[in-house]
């Protein structure tokens, strides 16, 4: 590193900078400045208390977090962005940003309890709120000599976010950008815009830290009964052991023994759809609550930003030979036989095209927030009505009980099919998808048409559609004859 000369001739490093993607955070301790000021006793102890709860926090935050620096009743933190370690690292940073509230709360329950003066800052010590800001974006390191310093537009708007309209005391706040960053659901929060002079609107979400606290429950009193001498007290466990001894072999042979029966009888009774038919009814009963309660509500959406490409497992019905120019999608079950029952994927494209980021959640325990385009499968119901059962004009709108009760789906080879109910079909967010991600979709997602229904799990998210059918009976449906359940909802 070159040197520079200084008046007296010091050496000093020469001045270096770098621009990093960085993950910038700032934990703010509010309500303090009223008691503070009263009087220098309130002065000197409100910045020994600050000191101790931003130092509660700031052990919280450990590696990958680092402090930039210390700023009067506020810590400013940040983490630089590295490819390699990313993943892990950013589910270590959402990790941290959680237990700060709790950091928090436990330190100021302690001197709560622990301080002894009645100054207007100790009086008042409980009052005290903490407030974390998140963002992402790049930041400028610089050094000279021995000083260090993080700046730059980022930076600024990390710090302006503490001052926002939203109306709590004590929150999380992460802008969109620190969101898509480290892969934070925003499901429950409250979506907020800040706008600042030469810099624009500035998306954020704010959590509430009781969305995500674990209470510590109370400690119940249990009375204590008066203490026996030693003799009896041996001679009183012993007799308890024994007791207690002939009492777990009983039980324990009792319960092993009807676990052993029941077993037996579940593996004895008849199959149905590849499980025992008590289990098959039980998910059954499971469908009917499901449906009950699953009226017309939205899966969340969130900001294009987050949409990632999911993983393109499932392979069932996507033989290699398939030939894409030559796809069409087979329609039957329906009003008039008049005009074709084949559509191409132009004639599907003359339909209003619709947009949606959702997450696809896998019954394999994975998820993945996905941005995809398509039709509306209402609509393509609408323009190519099912046979009723009356014979009468399908309306879909006010005599639903009309219509065939199902939607039957398949690929073209018949290797994989699924099976909806209408009312999950008629979903204004069951989609008829044909782009993933602002591209078309590839042959392993499911080209050139596939199934987007985001209240469902993956299961019924079927790809390569060949055919769809409308029919009164239930529909076959892959893994129901599999063992899962038919219904798959969310």
């Amino acid at each position: 590193m070159s040197m520079l000369e200084a008046p007296g001739g010091d050496e000093v490093v020469e001045p270096r900078s770098e621009v990093r993607d960085t993950i910038l955070v700032v934990a703010d301790i509010s309500g303090y400045t009223r008691f503070a000021s009263a009087n220098r006793t309130a002065l000197e102890h409100s910045q020994r208390l600050i000191n101790e709860l931003l130092a509660a926090v700031i052990r919280e935050a450990q590696i990958p977090l680092d402090v930039a620096k210390l700023e009067g009743d506020a810590v400013f933190l940040y983490a630089i962005r590295r490819e390699k370690d990313w993943e892990e690292v950013r589910e270590k940073i959402g990790e941290r940003l959680l237990t700060f509230f709790r950091a928090f709360k436990e330190k100021l329950s302690e001197l709560a309890r622990t301080v002894q003066c009645n100054c207007a800052m100790c009086a008042h010590v409980e009052e005290l709120r903490l407030k974390v800001v998140v963002h992402s974006g790049q930041a400028l390191f610089t050094q000279v000599d021995r000083f260090s310093e993080v700046m730059g537009v980022d930076v600024i708007i990390v710090h302006r976010l503490l001052k926002n309209g939203y109306s709590g005391e004590e929150y999380l706040l992460v802008t969109e950008e620190a969101v898509e960053a480290l892969g934070l659901p925003t499901v429950g929060a409250v979506q907020l815009t800040e706008s600042y002079e030469a810099i624009g609107p500035v998306q954020c979400y704010v959590f509430r830290p009781d969305q995500f606290s674990v209470q510590t429950p109370t400690p119940v009193a249990v009375p204590v009964a008066p203490a026996a001498t030693a003799p009896e007290a041996a001679s009183s466990a012993e007799r308890e052991i024994s007791l207690r001894s002939r009492r777990a072999v009983l039980w324990g042979g009792v319960t092993l023994l009807s676990a052993w029966a029941g077993q037996h009888w579940l593996s004895t009774r008849q199959g149905e759809d590849g499980i025992p038919w008590p289990l098959r009814k039980v998910l059954e009963t499971n469908e009917r609550l499901a449906r009950d309660a699953f009226g017309d509500h939205p899966a969340p959406t969130f900001p294009v930003r987050l949409a990632r490409t999911p993983r393109a497992n499932g392979e069932e019905g996507l033989g290699a030979d398939f030939d894409p120019a030559a796809w069409r999608l087979r329609l039957e079950g329906l009003a008039t036989d008049e005009g074709s029952n084949e559509l191409t994927l132009a004639l599907l494209q003359q339909l209003p095209r619709v947009e949606l980021v959702a997450e696809f959640k896998c019954i394999e325990g994975w998820s993945e927030i996905v941005q995809w385009a398509g039709i509306r499968l209402s609509d393509l119901i609408r323009q190519h009505p099912p046979a009723t059962l009356s014979g009468d004009p399908a309306d879909l709108d006010r005599r639903r009980r009309d219509l065939p009760e199902y939607v039957a789906m398949e690929t073209p080879d018949g290797g994989y099919f699924v099976g909806l109910d209408l009312r999950s079909a008629l979903h204004p967010q069951t989609l008829l998808a044909y782009e993933m991600n602002g591209e078309p979709l590839a042959l392993e997602h499911g080209a050139p048409l596939r199934l987007v229904i985001p209240v469902k799990y993956g299961v019924k998210n079927i790809k390569r559609i060949g055919t769809i059918r409308y029919t009164s009976q239930r529909p076959r449906d892959y893994w129901a004859e599999r063992g899962y359940d038919w219904y798959a909802g969310l």
